[in-house]
């Protein structure tokens, strides 16, 4: 073992490569990768190199030292604002004269330090002259991309490009991901400490001292990563050493500080002590002075009564006299009406001057009109013109996809001719009461000459974002259930307005989130509530007139909506919260915020009618005021809570678990549960996030404020059920679910990880990872123990685990569904084979190896030449090496891409040899109709698999029933259909839920017994 790490490493050394860094600041961040940075300036030789991103210039004084120690003729360029950013944190201009003093004192001669943006600064380069950039800025994904792509033209042929932090998975990092994006491209290499550091040959003409460092293999790999690491430990130990030193420091300042505030506190707690005797003196002095002056109020009392007695004698005196007395207020009076004529001059004056103004605005622009529309947007006006042509023109400018009308109704405001320019606007179907109905009778007047099939409901002091409009759409037309739909509502400040409204047992109500960051996780997924505010509510138009419009009850408004929204679930649907569908709100512009006077007085009224109307349901299904605000926003009294956690956010496009775990949790939100998933990494990512939320399910990813213990301590007692996917995640979380919550805890174990290891360790020989499979048996086991009800992917492993323990309740789930595709109608004329997998996971790499090594040679002899597809995520260089003129290695592909691939395929096939659960690319082939052959380990958990695909372990028979699939096309057409009908009957979306939900059941009746 020790020959071949030295014969790993051996072409990598120079003496350059264990010099003494001379530059070690307090951010180790980087430091570990010294020893490879000066390497790379040996092995590579670079004409010219540039680093985006310098800060504190550990990394660049080390490329900088070695170029001067090797004596090569190489350009150095450093560009950077030197001002920070969120990831490095901001700074003042002390470390760019720091560095740039550095700097100038020791690399003068060949190192620049370009101070700007690096978008700015790339003009001042040649293209192709830079053999060398490292890339370590802003380290979103959209920041790292952009700097690639912006840079990549100024690449010579023989470049290498380094990417920091490819290991950071958490807040809004994404270098892994576009890593993973171009590891797929080009060769790469990657170290995994010092927080990832990804090593890129981009040129087509490699340095010829760089062939060897590309070329290892993953044994070779695993020597030459070792021996950077261990070398660059004492390297960041001394950044380290200087990190801690200086966080000592500010301690020890800190102490200081805090020992002073504490002896100046002493003291003047003894000063205090000392006043309060003083005080408890003074005190009974006081009380003995407030009881003789109660003496001498008594007296005066009876002294007032006598002056009011006298008074009431003048009043009679003084009446003759009041036309002398009310003189100079007649004067004043006089002089009133004078200033009244003016104001009323200059005020007619700029009413005209608002008229030009709106007359002017008015014929700038045109509403969009369908004579067929999907949507009606109905405008309540009562006055307010130019409000009304801002919120008119915001629809312009977000120009929805759907067909729309707009309807603008004038209220029977006064001044007709001023809001009559309304009807000059092209597009608007302008409406006029002849009297005023008030806001109610004038939205039901309106709804009913609308024509779309939803009626949008819009207030005139309100301004529509992108996709206001078509994310309730597309939610309504997605879902049947949900009859109405509402906005988060903004205020012009950006701080959030309404979240959803809940309304409380006592018909009282809240806006739910008013005041705080709409940026927040608790306020962005889809969520079922208890109504949503009539500024911007979206409505199916037979539904509206079915229930008779808003109730003329709640005239002439407030709790119209609150009243509507009730009487959609009494019909049986639902109504939702939209969070992609945002709306600013001038809360208050129309009719004031005061509930005491005016029309907002009607909201006191309307809440005791409201309350007297639904008080069965209100008693039933709400909860009393500001009690488990949790549940309350959800409409949860009648609903059951889960929280979810697992390692990080699903990604279900690129492994089996992901979208495992992804299907039991819109399983749980299909049977009406509230679901919440905890990311045990913290890290957000805002694409898979999203797709959470939009399913309905809150992430508390890193954008929640709180750490575990302290969420669960508020949280826990109001959950029903706590989920913990993976043993690790599982073994680490037991602590707080054990302390925190009664719940009901249920496990998914995703596999039995032992036993797939095992069978990994069977078919390689490697003693080291059948110990590592014994740990893995001690830490599930330990795991079952302390949850009420263990699940995994096929009743098959739940058998295992109940032989295993039989105290523990194990039950097997159906663990995967997709979508059902259209019936196949004839086999593509292409012998194209498919096999679909995440690279990430060692057994499908050696699956991929199987197939392309010995499988495919031996169906070639049987139907000619062919073609692999080896589709999915994070290929390893194992995978990539067996790239050929017939093989395709895709790395990562969207699901519209994926789809395409099982369009236009012959045949799929999943040879794995060692596993265990139940694999989603089995079932998304058999979903997908596209004939597929698997082993015995890619069939495993599939009860009756084998009466529809061909099922065979040796690579002989593997392609024998590939050929079959590749010349007979009647015997495909009818596998096609045969796969398809199977997966529907046991791997539907119904079917999922309803093992699931059941699972959670029996945990319940457990418990309970």
């Amino acid at each position: 073992m020790q020959d071949a790490f030295k014969t790993n490493v051996d072409g990598l050394i120079g003496a350059h490569v264990f010099a003494r860094p001379e530059r070690v600041t307090d951010v180790p961040s980087w430091q570990s990768h010294i020893p490879f940075a000066f390497f790379l300036i040996g092995a590579l030789k670079p004409a010219a190199l540039v680093e985006l991103g310098t800060h504190k210039a550990d990394s660049y004084s080390a490329f900088c030292q070695a170029v001067k120690s090797l004596r090569l003729p190489t350009r150095c360029f450093a560009v950077d604002t030197w001002q920070g950013d969120e990831h490095a944190g901001n700074y003042d201009d002390a470390i760019y004269k720091e560095v740039s003093s550095y700097n100038q004192e020791h690399f003068a001669a060949f190192s620049t330090l370009v101070r700007a943006r690096f978008e700015d600064a790339v003009t001042q380069f040649a293209d192709g002259s830079i053999d060398l950039l490292h890339i370590d800025g802003l380290h979103t994904y959209e920041a790292v991309r952009n700097d690639f792509e912006t840079w990549r033209s100024k690449l010579s042929k023989r470049a290498v490009v380094l990417f920091h932090d490819t290991q950071v998975r958490e807040g809004d990092f994404g270098v892994w991901k576009y890593w993973a994006e171009l590891s797929a491209e080009y060769p790469t290499q990657e170290f995994r400490h010092g927080h990832g550091l990804g090593v890129l040959a981009y040129g087509a003409e490699m340095a010829e001292g760089m062939k060897s460092f590309f070329d290892a293999d993953e044994s070779a790999w695993s020597d030459i990563e070792l021996f950077f690491e261990r070398l660059g430990l004492a390297c960041s130990g001394r950044g380290t050493e200087l990190m801690l030193n200086g966080a000592i420091a500010r301690l020890q300042q800190e102490y200081d500080h805090l020992f002073d505030v504490v002896t100046q506190q002493t003291a003047a707690m003894t000063k205090q002590n000392a006043e309060i005797g003083d005080f408890i003196a003074l005190r009974g002095r006081l009380w003995d002075e407030a009881r003789g002056a109660a003496a001498e109020a008594d007296l005066l009392r009876q002294e007032i009564d006598a002056v009011r007695k006298r008074n009431s004698r003048l009043e009679v005196l003084t009446e003759s006299l009041s036309w002398r007395i009310t003189l100079p207020l007649r004067v004043a009076r006089r002089g009133e009406q004078r200033l009244r004529g003016l104001a009323k001059s200059r005020l007619g004056q700029l009413r005209t001057a608002l008229a030009n103004r709106s007359s002017r605005r008015i014929g700038s622009f045109t509403v969009p009109e369908s004579p067929d529309p999907a949507v009606s947007v109905i405008i309540a006006t009562y006055g307010n013109l130019d409000m009304t042509l801002d919120c008119l023109r915001s629809i312009v400018r977000t120009a929805p996809a759907s067909a729309i009308e707009v309807l603008v109704v004038d209220d029977a405001y006064p001044k007709k001719e001023e809001m009559g320019r309304l009807g000059q606007i092209p597009g608007v179907r302008f409406i006029r009461n002849e009297t005023n109905l008030g806001f109610l009778r004038t939205c039901n007047h309106a709804a009913s000459l609308a024509r779309g099939r939803y009626i949008y409901l819009l207030n005139n002091d309100t301004l529509l974002a992108p996709d206001a409009i078509d994310a309730l759409v597309r939610l309504l037309d997605a879902r049947p259930d949900i009859g109405m739909a509402g906005s988060k509502l903004v205020y012009p400040n950006g701080k959030l307005q309404e979240a959803g409204g809940i309304i409380w047992s006592d018909a009282s109500g809240w806006n739910y989130g008013r005041g705080e960051d709409p940026n927040l996780p608790q306020f962005n997924y889809l969520r079922e509530v208890d109504y949503c505010s009539g500024a911007s509510l979206m409505i199916r138009r037979d539904l509206f007139t079915e229930l008779g419009g808003f109730d003329e009850y709640f005239l002439p408004a407030y709790y119209e909506d609150v009243d509507l929204a009730f009487r959609v679930r009494q019909k049986g649907l639902k109504v939702f919260y939209e969070p992609r569908s945002v709306v600013a709100h001038l809360e208050g512009m129309s009719h004031g915020t005061d509930t005491a006077s005016g029309g907002k007085a009607h909201q006191v009224v309307n809440r005791e009618r409201m309350r007297e109307r639904w008080a069965e349901v209100l008693d039933r299904d709400h909860f009393k005021h500001s009690r488990l605000l949790q549940r309350a926003r959800d409409h949860g009294r009648r609903r059951k809570a889960i929280l979810v956690i697992d390692h990080y956010t699903p990604e279900p496009d690129r492994d089996a678990g992901s979208r495992s775990v992804m299907g039991i949790m819109e399983s749980l939100v299909d049977a009406g549960w509230s679901v919440k998933f905890w990311p045990h990494n913290r890290s957000h990512d805002p694409f898979y996030a999203s797709a959470l939320e939009h399913a309905g399910i809150e992430v508390l990813d890193g954008r929640c404020p709180h750490d575990f213990d302290s969420w669960m301590r508020s949280n826990g007692p109001h959950l029903d059920h706590v989920m913990a996917v993976r043993p690790e995640i599982a073994a680490d979380v037991i602590p707080q679910l054990m302390r925190r919550t009664t719940a009901v805890r249920s496990y998914y174990g995703v596999d039995l990880h032992y036993m797939r290891m095992r069978m990994q360790a069977s078919q390689s020989g490697d003693n080291q990872l059948a110990a590592d499979a014994d740990l893995m048996e001690h830490l599930e086991r330990s795991v079952w123990r302390n949850f009420d009800v263990v699940i995994y992917p096929s009743e098959e492993e739940a058998v295992t685990v109940r032989k295993a323990a039989p105290q523990v309740l194990a039950r097997g789930i159906v663990p995967f569904y997709f979508a059902p595709s259209s019936p196949r109608s004839a086999a593509p004329k292409e012998r194209d084979l498919l096999f679909v997998a995440g690279f990430a996971h060692t057994p499908n790499v050696d699956a991929a190896q199987f197939l392309v090594t010995e499988i495919v040679p031996r169906l070639e002899q049987l139907v000619g030449p062919i073609k692999v597809t080896l589709a999915g995520s994070n290929p390893t260089e194992a995978v990539k090496a067996l790239r050929g003129e017939r093989v395709e290695v895709t790395g990562y592909i969207s699901d519209e891409r994926l789809a395409e691939l099982y369009d236009s395929h012959r045949a799929a096939v999943v040879p794995l040899r060692f596993g265990a659960g139940v694999k989603g690319k089995v079932i998304e082939a058999l979903s997908r109709g596209l004939p597929l052959v698997t082993t015995s380990v890619g069939a495993q958990g599939i009860i009756g698999l084998e009466q529809v695909v061909t099922v065979c372990d040796s690579a002989t028979d593997l392609a024998a029933a590939l050929s079959v699939l590749m010349s007979d096309d009647e015997a495909w057409l009818a596998r096609s259909h045969g796969q398809m009908a199977f997966a529907q009957q046991f791997y539907s979306r119904a079917a999922m839920r309803a093992s699931v939900v059941a699972s959670l059941e029996a945990a319940e009746a457990a418990k309970a017994g």
